[in-house]
């Protein structure tokens, strides 16, 4: 009986947490949202920080810290292992604020929210070929990193995003190669040498290419196009030396120093009685508080820019 009590009072009081945590996301002013936002992300507790940031998002969705806001929630959302809301927020912010202030991180946490998932130490641990996988997610990631690189060629993520897109050149090359040698399995040549000649175009100096080319030189032959063939063998020849010397290109390690760049400086904390008086106003309209959803806010935030 007294085991029964204990357990209901644990889950009256964590209700009552709850409801008390709840109740700040609908009162409290922004500066304390802000300021609580902030300590989550410090503390590593990005749930908590994802219910904040969300609340100043539907809240307060065109004020000068709005883009900082978001910025913070991709990173939260990235943190917390939910990859998919990362890379849409992420999107999201980059079709309205495309030449904001750190664009070049969001590209960069956009890039690392799809190619992350893909890496995994579980498929590691059982050799699993990661190159196996869709690789559309992976292609994403690449042209996130492209973009990067190609806008900001001095931003601090370009280096590892450098190191990044040569990792992802290599795994899409393999890909292409697997899908080719699935179809040599079933005699199906024809799409044998399509898929190796778009991978000599499109990956021309990986090393999944060069080892790639004997392959295709059997295509060729089931085909009867000698000519070809023949082609195909004379390239071999040339590249012998390359196929030797191509890098395996190691997987990057795991990205550092990725916590959200500030440029807005925070409002100060108010003191316990302007915040219980601030509350009190906004518990007045707090039954009217729908929260709105990330794009929605973006979206009133750049008509209000124009």
């Amino acid at each position: 009986m007294k085991r029964l009590k204990l357990t209901l009072l644990v889950a009256a009081t964590g209700l009552l947490v709850a409801c008390a945590g709840d109740k700040e996301l609908q009162t409290a002013p922004e500066s304390v949202l802000l300021h609580r936002a902030q300590t989550y992300l410090k503390d590593e507790n990005y749930a908590q920080a994802i219910k904040y940031l969300n609340a100043l998002n539907g809240r307060f969705p065109r004020t000068i810290y709005s883009q900082q806001t978001q910025i913070e929630l991709i990173y939260a959302y990235f943190e917390n292992k939910e990859y998919d809301k990362a890379s849409w927020a992420a999107d999201t912010f980059m079709r309205y604020f495309r030449n904001a202030p750190h664009s070049d991180y969001v590209l960069y946490l956009a890039g690392l929210a799809k190619e992350v998932p893909n890496d995994h130490w579980v498929q590691e641990l059982f050799g699993v070929d990661q190159a196996n996988h869709d690789s559309a997610s992976m292609q994403s990631a690449l042209q996130d990193y492209q973009m990067l690189v190609a806008a900001f060629p001095n931003s601090p993520y370009t280096p590892d995003a450098l190191q990044r897109i040569k990792y992802i050149y290599s795994q899409l090359a393999r890909h292409e190669v697997n899908i080719a040698k699935f179809y040599a399995k079933r005699n199906a040549w024809v799409a044998v040498a399509n898929r190796l000649v778009a991978v000599q175009r499109q990956y021309p100096l990986t090393k999944a290419a060069v080892e790639s080319l004997p392959l295709l030189k059997e295509a060729y032959e089931q085909m009867n196009l000698p000519k070809l063939a023949a082609d195909t063998e004379a390239l071999i020849k040339a590249e012998s030396g390359a196929a030797k010397k191509a890098p395996d290109i190691q997987k990057p390690g795991e990205p550092k120093n990725i916590f959200p760049p500030q440029w807005v400086k925070l409002p100060p904390m108010p003191s316990e009685e302007m915040i219980e008086k601030m509350e009190a106003e906004n518990a007045l309209h707090a039954d009217d508080y729908v929260p709105e959803q990330p794009e929605q806010s973006l979206k009133k935030e750049k008509l209000t820019d124009d």
